[in-house]
């Protein structure tokens, strides 16, 4: 029942387009050397006239494929493209290295080295090769209800029925003739465009030296029409094919009977027919085996290539045969699924079930790249500043050039943040709250997640806890705490409480907290109270801590043996303890420790064994590791925090109430040191 579906959806769609339905590409150039020894950039046909008398130097010749510029009507199938997800890679497009894939577009034509395809906004946007600007489409670029890429220009048709045209116009094939109106469908040719109008008249124009612009007699009742290179074909409303121009490899001798065509297409060597009982008929010169008898069987729609031909079955199939020495036929992946093929001189397109277009073959002017809508692969990341230092949010993004970028700050767009960074040179206490970027071209656009800017006044300051009372100092300096408070777990200060200071809130103040087993208790102000937040994380034995591992607000770990286990929340983790992050380093006898040792406004780990520190340079397994020796061991704590105010947190130990502060995380470097005590089993922190 699914197949029957699909096959009657299609045909209806075939058979509302026939009557303005085309498409023509270009001819082999590749081949040219094999083909005509005296043509240097173009193909000839089977050497009897040369490339550049017909089409000038530097161009080459054209081949047309059929029924890929179609006329879209009420019964064409229109697919939605859903809004980009930040962060999700690009899905491999399936067909070969060459294979990529798009989305987005109703219709599709492949040229010589360019692809074009309609959008369902009526908009025509084009990719591949624009020496002669034929993918630069018009400045009114709407209403647009058919697309023919050619050799080298392109022509649409819109929704009034006057046709415009683009790129190389050496023999007026982008000049459409006046009165321009009527059209129901346009072929883009080699040197030459034709056109059907009111009564199923042809109209062409253009390079006109073998007949192939020369209207036939009588001149009525086509209901497509194809232009190929230097001939062009038609078929009339009874079923029969008409044929004018060059013949040399027999391309306008219609085999018998010439009646039942439903739609035709024209190549440089090889035209293909496709009849009412979707059997394939094909005349002409048929180099590289090309067409019938390989394509058998039932088809709904035929396009033929440079030197290959494609065929759409009823299933959404494609069968494709000739010419494979770029991945153009073998590229295709028989699993998909496809409403419309190309094919163009050594790629093929087809437009899927799903509204995406997939290109296989030669891609060398990125005519198999169709145009993607931006997808975020770095989002910026949050940051602790100290007020009247810069800082720099950074985004990354793929897509279709070109790219547009606007950073937006408490959502409101910020003016001249129109780059793929942004930096503010000294943060002010405005300064704080949410950045995002948006990420545009002409496919859509992608908005990042937001990134949280935390303003603080000053570097960071010792602190000192001792049986469940905090004592703080503004400097680091020797002298009496500043502050004194009480904060404990339930029941008071017991045995084996962790007290930790963390930024819990992302506000750019680190308050308390105390870790008792696995249950974390913690308080968003450096006053005496009860927690305000409990939850669980780890388990027991294990050493906590936190840290900015996304930048902002600080959030739990636990050292697990030689693993650091990491939580981007301040909650329960989802059982059994499922860490968001678990990255190795070390021995599991090293004491651990976390900073931000690289300024990018995330912590990363590291850890001390004795008196050598290893530093890994981000959370991500592959970062850079950096070690040093600094201290003696023993009885020493641990303390890391920003001393200078650089936005790179240094390392320091607490040891019998020194408090001996590295200025640099490099060997030799100066220390800042002071005692400050407040008595037995202290332990050190900071804060801000």
């Amino acid at each position: 029942m699914q197949k029957l579906i699909y096959q009657t959806i299609v045909l209806a769609w075939l058979m509302c387009s026939l009557s303005a339905s085309q498409l023509t590409v270009a001819s082999p150039v590749r081949q040219a050397a094999r083909l005509s020894p005296d043509v240097t950039n173009a193909a000839t046909e089977s050497g009897v006239w040369r490339m550049t008398e017909l089409m000038g130097p530097g161009m080459r010749a054209a081949a047309n494929v059929g029924l890929s510029e179609v006329r879209m009507t009420a019964a064409a199938p229109v697919a939605h493209r859903p809004e980009p997800i930040e962060g999700q890679p690009a899905a491999p497009s399936p067909g070969g290295p060459d294979s990529k894939s798009g989305g987005g577009l109703i219709s599709i034509s492949a040229g010589d080295a360019h692809t074009c395809g309609i959008r369902s906004d009526g908009s025509v946007v084009c990719w591949g090769d624009n020496s002669n600007n034929q993918r630069s489409a018009p400045t009114i670029n709407t209403n647009f209800i058919q697309v023919s890429a050619g050799l080298a220009h392109t022509c649409g048709v819109k929704r009034d029925g006057s046709v415009a045209c683009w790129g190389n116009n050496s023999f007026g094939q982008a000049t459409p003739p006046e009165p321009n109106t009527g059209f129901s469908q346009v072929s883009a040719g080699g040197g030459h465009t034709c056109g059907i109008k009111s009564q199923g008249v042809v109209e062409c124009w253009g390079d006109n030296r073998s007949g192939q612009a020369q209207s036939p007699s009588p001149n009525e009742g086509f209901v497509q029409v194809s232009a190929g290179n230097s001939h062009t074909c038609g078929v009339r409303g009874d079923g029969s094919v008409v044929c004018w121009g060059y013949s040399g490899t027999g391309q306008t001798s219609i085999p018998a009977p010439n009646s039942g065509f439903i739609q035709v297409s024209t190549s440089q060597f090889q035209v293909c027919g496709l009849r009412n009982d979707g059997s394939i008929a094909c005349w002409g010169a048929g180099n590289d085996n090309q067409g019938t008898p390989l394509l058998e069987g039932s088809f709904l729609q035929v396009s033929v290539g440079g030197a290959h031909v494609c065929g759409l079955r009823g299933d959404g199939a494609l069968a494709c045969a000739g010419d494979d020495g770029y991945g153009q036929v073998s590229g295709l992946d028989p699993n998909d699924r496809f409403v419309q093929v190309s094919a163009g001189v050594y790629h093929t397109c087809g437009l899927d079930i799903s509204g995406k277009v997939k290109c296989w073959g030669a891609s060398d002017s990125g005519q198999t790249t169709p145009p993607q809508p931006p997808i975020i692969t770095t989002r910026p990341v949050g940051q602790t500043v100290i007020q009247g230092r810069p800082f720099t949010l950074q985004i990354n993004a793929t897509g279709s050039p070109p790219l547009s970028y606007q950073w937006y700050h408490l959502n409101m767009p910020i003016a001249g943040a129109n780059t793929s960074s942004y930096t503010l040179s000294a943060a002010t206490a405005d300064s704080f709250g949410l950045y995002y970027a948006v990420v545009s071209n002409g496919e859509g656009l992608a908005i990042s997640l937001p990134a949280r800017i935390v303003v603080t006044q000053t570097a960071l300051k010792p602190a000192l806890y001792r049986n469940g009372t905090w004592y703080l100092r503004n400097s680091l300096t020797a002298g009496q705490p500043e502050a004194t408070f009480t904060f404990t777990g339930p029941g008071g200060h017991q045995a084996g409480d962790r007290p930790m200071m963390c930024d819990w809130k992302g506000a750019g103040s680190r308050t308390v907290g105390i870790v008792r087993g696995n249950t974390w208790y913690i308080r968003y102000s450096n006053t005496t109270g009860a927690p305000e937040r409990t939850f669980t994380f780890g388990q027991l034995g294990e050493t906590p801590f936190c840290g900015a591992w996304t930048g902002g607000v600080e959030t739990p770990g636990v050292r697990r043996g030689n693993r650091f286990v990491l939580h981007y929340a301040n909650d329960t983790a989802a059982p059994p303890d499922q860490p968001d992050t678990t990255i190795a380093l070390g021995l599991a006898t090293d004491v651990p420790i976390v900073g931000d040792w690289n300024g990018d406004g995330r912590d990363s780990v590291g850890v001390k064994r004795g008196n050598l520190w290893i530093l890994r340079a981000t959370t991500q397994p592959t970062s850079t590791v950096t070690s040093f020796s600094f201290g003696g061991g023993g009885r020493e704590q641990a303390i890391v925090g920003d001393w200078d105010g650089d936005g790179v947190d240094e390392v320091g130990i607490h040891s019998d109430s020194n408090w001996i502060l590295r200025q640099k995380n490099e060997p030799d470097s100066q220390t800042t040191n002071f005692t400050w005590t407040v008595g037995v089993g202290e332990v050190a922190l900071v804060w801000r």
